[in-house]
């Protein structure tokens, strides 16, 4: 561990990774696939469409951010108004990573730099130029990041597949828009950026910390012309469909990207069972690195020795230091203890788990709702 210094503040790096503020959290609450989209309209209609329901809310200061849960063709999905500026991006992303999403895609749009560049077009940054602040305290200095391919594959894939014209971009990610003089931008276009916005850079190099995945849809807004140039200004409602296209590109690059993730959890026949006549609907064990990866939206297939299985749905991640708090938070019908104490289920959980363990790992309770037809 080590800081690299220098005379400008800004590109100094440390490589500690103990924090003071640290957005992980054992409770991973939020599903593995999150949208986040800069159009609060197209938002409420997805809300709607899909039947999302509040699962999270990311605060600020100023502002709160609802997150949302929805089943979009059998993917657990999580959708949230994006913060706008590096700074404000960051660190949402940073918190919806903590919470449990393996994978942002955001949606929004761009001001275009190159006059070749029609308006409304789709866009897929593949670089960014870091002229923010945030980027520079997730990973080492550098003039640009690179995006990662496995979504801008997936999304060049799906607008080839359809014939929809779309352009691969540089972008040029700034703080200060209001700082874009008329010098500024032809060097920046001189330079290969096509585009300008406020928050890519930044929330590429978190997923690039934190070992994640990010992708971007933009759509082409507004120009950035020459002086003296005729400026036919433009509002959102010039581009629906491409508000539209850009959205919903999106949320099929999310859903695409990820294949559908099982995991497989033995029971023992009286927990199993318990589970099938509805006399259970929380799977307890230590948080040990297996349950550490399981998600909200996950399919667990349970199964007995005798090769007799069924599957369901992660509805919620319940963490606790102890069995003993884990049984204070819940009910004991909905642990399969109907109408047996605290003092009962510790001694059950202490067949398992030793103490030791209990106290080493922590434990969690695993929310779950069998799923149609999910027996063989």
């Amino acid at each position: 561990m080590a800081i690299s210094r220098n005379d400008c503040p800004l590109l100094e790096f440390c490589t500690d990774g103990h924090v003071y503020q640290n957005p992980e959290t054992p409770e991973k609450t939020l599903s593995r696939l999150c949208l986040v989209t800069y159009f609060e309209d197209l938002l409420d209609a997805f809300i709607e469409r899909y039947g999302g329901e509040q699962i999270e809310n990311y605060s600020t200061d100023t502002q709160d951010y609802p997150v949302y849960l929805a089943s979009v063709e059998g993917y657990e999905v999580c959708a949230t108004l994006g913060c706008s500026g590096a700074a404000a991006a960051a660190k949402q992303a940073d918190f919806l990573y903590g919470h449990g999403a393996q994978t942002i895609i955001s949606c929004g749009s761009c001001d275009v730099l190159d006059p070749e560049l029609e308006g409304g077009t789709i866009v897929i940054p593949v670089r960014a130029l870091r002229a923010e602040g945030a980027s520079y305290h997730y990973v080492p200095a550098a003039r640009y990041i690179d995006l990662q391919d496995k979504y801008i594959a997936k999304a060049r894939s799906i607008l080839m597949q359809r014939a929809i014209p779309y352009a691969k971009c540089i972008t040029w990610t700034t703080d200060a828009p209001y700082r874009a003089s008329y010098e500024m931008v032809g060097y920046r276009h001189s330079e290969g950026c096509r585009i300008m916005e406020m928050q890519c850079a930044a929330v590429a190099a978190v997923a690039q910390c934190r070992h994640k995945g990010y992708g971007a849809i933009l759509y082409a807004g507004e120009p950035l012309l020459a002086p003296g140039t005729p400026h036919d200004e433009m509002y959102p409602e010039d581009h629906e469909a491409a508000r539209k296209r850009a959205f919903l590109l999106a949320l099929e690059v999310l859903c695409r990207s990820e294949d559908k993730v099982m995991h497989t959890m033995e029971l023992q026949s009286a927990y199993y069972d318990a589970f099938r006549h509805g006399q259970k609907e929380i799977e307890v064990r230590c948080m040990d690195e297996k349950r550490r990866n399981i998600r909200v939206g996950d399919v667990i297939q349970f199964q007995k020795s005798n090769g007799a299985y069924f599957k369901a749905r992660v509805c919620e991640i319940i963490a606790a230091d102890s069995f003993g708090e884990l049984y204070e938070r819940v009910t004991p019908e909905e642990l399969g203890f109907a109408g047996k104490t605290r003092k009962d289920f510790i001694s059950a959980m202490r067949q398992i788990y030793t103490l030791s363990r209990e106290r080493e790992l922590g434990v969690v309770g695993i929310r779950v709702r069998i799923l149609p037809g999910g027996t063989p």
